[in-house]
């Protein structure tokens, strides 16, 4: 059986290669948690998948969220319209103050 050092590796580079967009020392620093929070576990038989499970599932939802997009150009989108200034308000349309 391997040591936890080497299952901990062997989870990190099966998610690093899923997830290329996240920083290999931050999958595995989540993968280390991830073992350290079943380590009292009484069954350590299936510790790496639950990790690799786990830490899989938080990396697809930050991935899922990702980046705002940015509000289309005119030239972009034939919908777009351009901002068009405010109207200045006449003296009639002023709200009044009690």
């Amino acid at each position: 059986m391997r040591d936890t050092h080497e299952q901990v590796q062997h989870v990190v580079d099966i998610l690093a290669q899923r997830h290329p967009l996240f920083a290999r020392a931050t999958i595995e620093r989540w993968v280390t948690n991830a073992f350290a929070a079943y380590g009292t576990a009484p069954v350590q038989t299936y510790v790496p998948i639950l990790a690799q499970r786990e830490i899989d599932a938080r990396l697809r939802d930050l991935e899922s969220d990702g980046p705002t997009p940015t509000m289309a150009t005119p030239e972009e989108n034939h919908r777009a319209r351009l901002a068009e200034p405010p109207r200045p308000r006449s003296a009639s349309t002023r709200l009044s103050t009690p």
